[in-house]
């Protein structure tokens, strides 16, 4: 009985750490804070690690989609706290998925140009996502091709070496009669 008691033991723990590993070093998300400036709208996700991550977005209902790898929102975090007020942003919504990814879905009031990019830890944060939310340009108006000038070619060109400057500013040689 006891060797039977020591391999369900055994078993038991190897069994355990199989289900917990994939979660074990799973990030946090422990922080989303908003900023609004002139011509645009910054949004930084405060990651516990670096870990991949992808965006896309979609025009209707305009939403932009952040799947983040082996992230878990922390504990403490609120969604609701950040504000986007004055901002193109209606909602943050986070969804963690099973293979312990975390999808977060901005709901956007209007569609928006987005930059995305990861910073690394510095003395006063760890990593880092940074989404800029810029407006969308309206479609420019129709440009009537009759009485626009004709556009301007320009070539390539560089500063001249001392040695192309002196050869340049010979006078030309006039060749006459038959060869």
């Amino acid at each position: 009985m006891p060797t039977h008691f020591c391999s369900v033991i055994k078993y038991s723990l190897i069994l355990a750490t199989l289900v917990t590993a994939p979660f074990a070093d799973a990030i946090d998300l422990n922080n989303v804070r908003s900023a609004v400036h002139e011509d645009y709208t910054r949004v930084v996700l405060d990651l516990s690690e670096s870990t991949p991550y992808t965006v896309s977005s979609q025009e209707n209902p305009a939403q932009l989609e952040i799947l983040i790898e082996q992230t878990n929102l922390a504990a403490d975090l609120d969604l609701s706290q950040p504000s986007f007020e004055s901002t193109p942003i209606i909602r943050l919504k986070a969804d963690v998925q099973d293979d312990a990814s975390l999808r977060l879905f901005f709901d956007l009031d209007t569609p928006v140009i987005t930059k995305t990019y990861a910073l690394g830890p510095n003395q006063h944060r760890g990593d880092r996502i940074v989404i800029d939310f810029y407006d969308a340009p309206e479609t420019p108006p129709a440009i009537n091709t009759a009485s626009a000038p004709a556009a301007a070619t320009t070539r390539n060109t560089r500063a001249a070496t001392p040695r192309e400057t002196r050869k340049t500013n010979r006078s030309p040689i006039a060749f006459s009669g038959t060869w």
